[in-house]
């Protein structure tokens, strides 16, 4: 159980498990409950008492449009990412897209001449940027 700030309720391996299936979703997220639970591969009955867990949480609004996320909370695998236009995009994307983009401007910008400290910034840019591709791919959301 991951204990949660607003809510006095700790919110179970389940319910994140839902609510992380809605914040890939685009808001209103237009599926049925039952749609939920054949893609997430359980009952029904288990989607619906966690769909109410979190609207009860706050954490999500039903409408006749469907179901809306409405608060981000930064618990677990969750924070790692950061909601950009309402997609979830790994934080370690903007500092492998800076190494990326420097190692480019190092290699391009002066193919004639090799000097140590073009070396030394190209073997920084590149150690950058392989551990922020790989944090990102180490997450499984």
């Amino acid at each position: 159980m991951i204990p949660l700030k607003s809510s006095a309720e700790p919110i179970s391996p389940a319910t994140l498990r839902i609510y992380i299936f809605l914040l890939k979703k685009s808001n209103p997220i237009k599926l049925s409950r039952s749609d939920i639970a054949k893609k997430l591969n359980l009952n029904k009955s288990t989607v619906q008492y966690h769909l109410d867990k979190l609207k009860h949480m706050g954490l999500i609004e039903e409408t006749s449009e469907g179901i809306i996320v409405k608060e981000l909370i930064p618990v677990g695998t969750l924070k790692a990412y950061i909601a950009i236009m309402g997609k979830l995009v790994p934080r370690n994307l903007f500092y492998a897209t800076f190494f990326l983009t420097a190692l480019l401007i190092t290699i391009l910008g002066n193919l004639h001449t090799p000097t140590e400290l073009r070396i030394i910034a190209i073997t920084i840019s590149l150690i950058g940027a392989s551990f922020s591709i790989y944090e990102i791919w180490k997450l499984k959301l």
